[in-house]
């Protein structure tokens, strides 16, 4: 899903749309955010600090690093979860 930037529409008095028209118009207005891609991201920094923590916790034993890095990767799993559930599918 994105969000449009609505500063960046134009409409003028004699526009009128039909079905397949308001999907082609709006799909044409720049997007000002996309849920989808910030998700992805988020999801790839998470198994970063995921593996990272697998990595030190195989290598050296449970240790403070290994525990930090799994808390920021369950940090990135929060902040997944609030920017599914702000917005309506």
């Amino acid at each position: 899903m994105r969000l449009i930037d609505v500063d960046k529409i134009e409409i003028n008095e004699e526009c009128t749309f039909s079905g397949k028209g308001i999907k082609a118009f709006l799909n044409a207005v720049p997007t000002a955010y996309d849920v989808d891609k910030v998700i992805e991201r988020l999801e790839q920094q998470k198994n970063q600090y995921f593996r990272r923590a697998e990595e030190i916790k195989n290598k050296f034993g449970e240790n403070y690093e290994s525990q930090k890095n799994y808390g920021k990767a369950c940090s990135y799993d929060h902040a997944i979860e609030i920017a599914k559930s702000s917005y309506i599918a």
